[in-house]
């Protein structure tokens, strides 16, 4: 009886994993590839929203406080083009804002790294469009 049963637990593991390899193998690689140009521009952008937070908190500046609460929820939630939009405007703030954020380890490298995520990713979403339009211009 142990035995059976040992031998239902491994075939139901095996299940599961041809399961996960199905799903994968369903994932096409450009939308591999946009989630992690979507990571590699949201990580940064809450990072460096939230020590903009500090930094408004602890100068009282009000247009840096509205970044409190500005997390990778904000991103995920939103549609490409708001998340797009969101990451801009941290973007700017922080170019604005770059000395005092280097006094915060974040410095201008971090920044630029931002700013190449974000075209990056823009270059990725608009990519179906562009697909669209040769398909209407062919025909």
């Amino acid at each position: 009886m142990v035995a059976a049963v040992v031998e239902l637990k491994d075939n139901l593991t095996n299940i599961r994993d041809v399961q996960l390899e199905k799903v994968q193998v369903n994932v096409s690689a450009a939308s591999l590839e946009k989630r992690a140009a979507e990571r590699r521009m949201i990580e940064p952008s809450v990072k460096i929203s939230n020590v903009l937070y500090v930094i408004g908190f602890t100068t009282e500046n009000k247009e840096l406080i509205t970044l409190q609460g500005i997390s990778e929820s904000s991103f995920y939630n939103a549609t490409n083009n708001a998340a797009l939009t969101l990451a801009r405007k941290i973007l700017g703030i922080a170019q604005a804002y770059s000395s005092e954020l280097a006094d915060y380890g974040i410095g201008t490298a971090e920044i630029a790294s931002l700013e190449t995520a974000i075209k990056d990713y823009h270059t990725l979403i608009a990519k179906p469009m562009d697909t669209i339009g040769e398909k209407t211009e062919n025909n």
